[in-house]
């Protein structure tokens, strides 16, 4: 059996390499200087006899893919991605099956109670002109604009449309259902709801808790209370490898199907209730080194291990949270900032920004859940 430690560290090895070594305005596939991690040519340039072996015959492959964009216009997000498999990549890491009952929790992401409510009711309200005359219960499709899309269109009102179900789409829209692959979506910020596996999520599904990486100390007696804890079982160091990959990750929904039913009130008041009948999640990461407003750490890099010290990247986590940078307590270690990635860019024009895409969807079914479940309420008067 794989060690998901070892799955995951490689990944992240040949992830960071495929960012270093292609340059970064490459903007045809033709162009890049590696794309495939078990290519020859990939191969033979890694130094190590052993992770040779590795990536050959253990790890998945990744191969960079070009998403379907039009190159005459500008693009200030990546142009190419590779691709994880749900099952038999996430779903192998344990925080991935622990947390499976909170992002596929139907009621918490799309209920009542949710974020999803307020935006999803005036999307419907933008886009669906003669919602008032629905007399009592009809299906829409969701749909993708695919030339709005492709021009770079990030709003879902411009990107997204809903027909009944019955309806016959344009030529330039899809289905959403009829979506082959999740890269048929080519840009991260097109969604209707998300759950984010951050920083915080991560810290219990490593052993430790927010005070073990915010503590004040800094002492030998505090880095072998966390580690202890890190090694007192294997699906700790399981997920950290899959943290190493790039950091935090976000899983996307987009319904598929959307049920409105017109219900009777009081004083002839009527409320439409709006239900997620179907919905499809996927994954979308970015490896880049990009800041958003400050210097985001990337770890605490061992030259004597050849990876990353997991202590000292808990403690460049935590000064990063109080605003200062890491000072490495030894020689050989050095705490490393997008910064030092970007200088790539800046000096030797390489490294390449992609997406990390889940191979599949997650298609979630709804159909014969109870409304009350995945619906919400407006009132549309009389």
């Amino acid at each position: 059996m794989k060690s998901q430690g070892l799955v995951g560290g490689g990944v992240s090895y040949i992830c960071q390499r495929l960012w270093h070594d292609n340059p970064s305005d490459t903007k045809e596939l033709k162009d890049l200087t590696f794309r495939s991690s078990t290519s020859q040519d990939f191969i033979d340039t890694i130094p190590n006899e052993t992770m040779k072996t590795i990536v050959k015959e253990i790890l998945p492959r990744v191969e960079m893919q070009q998403l379907k964009t039009d190159n005459t216009k500008s693009r200030d997000k990546a142009r190419f991605y590779a691709e994880l498999d749900w099952n038999n990549f996430y779903m192998k890491f344990p925080i991935m099956q622990e947390l499976k009952g909170e992002y596929m929790n139907l009621k918490k992401l799309f209920g009542e109670e949710s974020d999803f409510q307020k935006q999803f009711e005036d999307f419907l309200n933008d886009t669906l002109l003669d919602i008032k005359n629905i007399k009592n219960t009809q299906e829409y499709t969701m749909a993708l604009n695919i030339q709005a899309m492709k021009e770079n269109k990030t709003k879902n009102a411009e990107v997204f449309k809903l027909y009944k179900k019955e309806e016959t789409l344009p030529e330039t829209h899809k289905a959403i259902k009829d979506l082959q692959k999740p890269s048929d979506i080519i840009d991260n910020s097109l969604y209707f709801q998300r759950f984010d596996i951050k920083n915080d999520v991560f810290l219990p599904h490593l052993g430790l808790s927010k005070f073990d990486a915010f503590s004040l100390q800094n002492s030998i007696q505090h880095e072998k209370e966390v580690l202890d804890k890190f090694h007192s079982n294997p699906k700790y160091k399981q997920n950290f490898a899959l943290y190493s990959i790039a950091g935090a990750f976000n899983i996307l929904y987009i319904p598929s199907l959307i049920q409105i039913t017109r219900v009777t009130r009081f004083y002839n008041y009527h409320s439409l209730y709006a239900a997620c009948k179907k919905v499809r999640a996927f994954i979308i990461d970015t490896v880049n080194f990009n800041n958003n407003g400050s210097d985001q750490p990337i770890g605490a890099w061992d030259y004597e291990k050849v990876g990353f010290d997991l202590y000292n990247s808990i403690m460049q986590y935590r000064n990063t949270k109080f605003h200062f940078k890491y000072t490495s307590p030894k020689s050989f270690l050095f705490p490393l900032y997008n910064s030092d990635f970007l200088k790539t860019k800046q000096y030797f024009n390489l490294g390449l920004d992609f997406f990390l895409y889940s191979s599949t969807f997650l298609d979630m079914d709804f159909s014969h859940t109870q409304m009350q479940d995945t619906a919400f309420t407006f009132i549309v008067g009389k």
